[in-house]
Order: C-alpha cells, then sequence, then structure tokens
C-alpha cells in the first residue's frame, strides 16, 4: 500500500501527476472548478452561495481523492499480475533448467557405466594379449629348439630334408602370421584407447556444462528471490 499512501502524501489538491490519468483529470478540473465558484462567491459576499461553492469544493476534493485511490489501486493490481508472471515464467525457466541437468546428469551417469565397461575390456584385452604373447614366445623358442635339434642332426638325417624344409616354411609363416595378429590387437588397442580418451572428454565438457547451468539455475533462482 505505500504507492496508494505516495498518494495521499501529495496533499488534498490536485497536481500534474494527476493529470496523467483519465480519472484523475477529470476529478482535477472539477475541483478547480470548485475553488473558481469558490472564489467567485467569496468575491460577491454572498453567504449562501459562499457555502454551496465550500460544499461542491468538499465533494469534488472527496471524489478527486477517490479517484486518486482507485488509479493507484489499479496500477498497484496491474503491477502485481505483472510480477506474478514474471515470478511464474521463472520458475518455468527453473524447472526446464533442472529437468535439463537431471537428464545431463543421467547421460554423465550412462557414460560412465560404458566407460567402466571399455576399461575392464581393454584389461582383459590387455591380459589376454599378454597371455598370447607369452604363448607365441615359448611357441617361437619350442620351434627354435627344434630348428636347432634338426640342423645338428641333418647329416644324419639327410632323408628328412624336405620334411625340414616343409618345416621351416609353416614356422616362417606360423611367425608371420603371429607378428599380424600382434599388430592387429596392438591397433585394436590403440583404437579402443583413443575412444576411451574421446570418451573422458566428452564426459568433461558434459560435467563443466551441468556446473555452468546450475549456477545458472541459482542465479536465476537468487534474481527470482530478490
Amino acid at each position: 500500500m505505500s504507492a496508494i499512501n505516495n498518494y495521499q502524501n501529495r496533499g488534498p489538491l490536485p497536481d500534474l501527476k494527476d493529470l496523467e490519468h483519465c480519472n484523475t483529470a477529470a476529478t482535477t478540473m472539477g475541483v478547480y472548478s470548485s475553488l473558481g465558484t469558490l472564489a467567485f462567491s467569496l468575491a460577491s459576499r454572498n453567504p449562501f452561495a459562499t457555502w454551496t461553492s465550500l460544499a461542491a469544493l468538499a465533494g469534488s476534493l472527496f471524489g478527486h481523492h477517490s479517484a486518486r485511490e482507485a488509479t493507484e489501486k489499479n496500477e498497484l493490481r496491474m503491477t502485481t499480475y505483472s510480477l506474478v508472471d514474471v515470478v511464474t515464467e521463472k520458475n518455468d525457466q527453473i524447472k526446464t533448467k533442472d529437468k535439463i541437468i537431471q537428464d545431463q546428469q543421467g547421460e554423465i551417469e550412462r557414460l560412465t557405466v560404458i566407460n567402466a565397461e571399455l576399461e575392464d575390456k581393454v584389461k582383459r584385452l590387455e591380459q589376454t594379449q599378454k597371455s598370447f604373447d607369452e604363448l607365441n614366445e615359448e611357441h617361437i623358442k619350442i620351434l627354435e629348439e627344434q630348428t636347432k635339434q634338426i640342423e645338428e642332426k641333418r647329416d644324419i638325417l639327410s632323408k628328412l630334408t624336405g620334411l625340414v624344409e616343409g618345416y621351416e616354411t609353416r614356422k616362417a609363416k606360423h611367425v608371420e602370421e603371429m607378428r599380424e595378429t600382434r599388430q592387429q590387437r596392438e591397433a585394436l588397442q590403440s583404437d579402443i584407447k583413443a575412444l576411451l580418451a574421446e570418451q573422458k572428454k566428452i564426459n568433461e565438457n558434459l560435467a563443466e556444462r551441468v556446473h555452468g547451468l546450475g549456477e545458472v539455475a541459482s542465479r536465476v533462482d537468487q534474481g527470482v528471490k530478490d
């Protein structure tokens, strides 16, 4: 009601601010018209006309005061409606931002689970590759030892020359296949690690966006409270 009190504190007589509204502008003209009539009555020294003019002036002042209060109450009501609309809009914005934050947090949690699964697969792949490499090394050592034994007995086992040559060919082919397989596994591991690094970067970006939206929501909430 402070705005209405401002009208009351301006005094009973009309002022320039009253001319800004149709209701108070009309009553302003009425008050000054009554004042003119009163002045004329006083000048004519007519007691009846003077009292009548005073009564008319009192009525005009009362009507003007009522028009002021009605105008201010109407302005206050419109201001209140506007504030309610603003608060409602801000609340809707906050709810929307909260929903976005929740969705992004859910996406981060889902990506975290996927990352954990990928990391577990990489660890198992590394363990499998390590076991495979150890087995290959052991197999190659056996092949080398067998080849050495065959070479030492080549003079005695001349009839097995063809077999040894075929064995050497198979050994070379097997070693080449093992080398290619290892290269393929290393390439696959490199691709998976690159995917994990990219996924980690995506998670960090999403976390920064969630943090930024949280700050925006806090500022909006603080602005609504203010």
